[in-house]
């Protein structure tokens, strides 16, 4: 598996290492047009500010492929806004350790401290979006007597912050949009890319700040803990509604603080999470093209063949019989 690191320590450090790794064909130091051996596509990269940056990545592999960021100690915090039409496997690096998630449509936010490693299989293809900042652009564009928590954990430099969401749909078809015109239109591309930005950061703002869940900070114990979690989860009982009060046995935690550090990380409950589960199980099955709509909601704990297809559809918006 070929392997690339992006850096951001400061700017241009994230600026040359972009132009080490893809250099193709460069257009105003900016727009890197790639097709080699690895991989197809195209990475931008827009100073939206002195402290704010924003890549846009469209790519597709050729080859198996693992885009990374280590971890490090910077004042940079990222928001990733990430499109994938089949599932990507991504693993949240801190410490030695690591939480691995199944993404097609999702928001991830952490500080530098949490390193990313992305890994794309031959032929699959994925949209990102990403923001890097500083974290005290946050105090210069939000009013101060805004009093929310997730204000002050940014502010507080020793708290590494992790969390995910799903994309709404609002936020989806914006970006998808993005992807399509920002360069039709060229005397108006660094426009669009800088105020695409801050309604990306708006957006993702609003929900860590009226989240309503309580903010948890995370040790190194709980990290393992997530991650030995959702293992149980998508390995043992994918076909079965979990148990609570037998999860928290086997992760030695209890039922309430299980539930509030795993709805901190993912953003939805257990049972949420679980359904979200099945459904990528039934959309790699569907794809595989082996099996049946009625044998892969059999496969998934679904004894109704009608409620696996509604909940798919609800899930993905289209009909699994759809699938192609």
């Amino acid at each position: 598996m070929k392997r690339l690191v992006l850096k951001y320590q400061n700017k241009e450090d994230f600026f040359n290492s972009i132009g080490k790794i893809f250099n193709g064909e460069d257009h105003g130091n900016n727009f890197y047009a790639i097709d080699d051996e690895s991989m197809t596509g195209n990475i931008q990269f827009y100073e939206v500010d002195s402290n704010f940056i924003l890549l846009k990545m469209d790519i597709t592999a050729k080859e198996d492929l693992s885009i990374a960021r280590n971890p490090s100690n910077n004042p940079y915090m990222a928001i990733r806004f990430m499109i994938s039409e089949q599932p990507i496997k991504m693993k949240i690096l801190n410490n030695n350790s690591f939480i691995e998630e199944t993404f097609c449509r999702k928001i991830f936010f952490s500080t530098a401290e949490f390193g990313i490693d992305i890994n794309i299989r031959k032929g699959q293809s994925i949209k990102l979006l990403a923001l890097a900042f500083e974290r005290r652009l946050i105090k210069d564009i939000l009013p101060d007597k805004l009093d929310k928590p997730f204000l002050s954990q940014i502010q507080d430099k020793v708290t590494p912050i992790y969390r995910q969401t799903d994309l709404s749909t609002l936020t989806y078809n914006n970006i998808v949009q993005f992807f399509v015109t920002i360069n039709t239109r060229k005397e108006f591309t660094q426009l669009y890319a800088k105020s695409m930005a801050y309604y990306l950061l708006s957006e993702a703002m609003m929900q860590l700040c009226y989240n309503t869940h309580q903010i948890v900070n995370l040790n190194q114990s709980d990290i393992d803990t997530i991650k030995k979690l959702e293992n149980i989860l998508s390995e043992e009982i994918i076909e079965n509604t979990p148990v609570l009060e037998e999860l928290s046995k086997r992760v030695n935690m209890s039922v309430s603080k299980m539930n509030k550090i795993f709805k901190y990380v993912f953003g939805k409950t257990i049972y949420a999470y679980h359904i979200e589960l099945k459904m990528r199980k039934s959309l790699e099955l569907l794809l595989s093209k082996k099996y049946t709509v009625s044998e892969v909601a059999n496969i998934v704990g679904y004894s109704s063949t009608s409620k696996f297809a509604a909940t798919f559809q609800k899930h993905f918006n289209t009909l699994p019989s759809k699938v192609t």
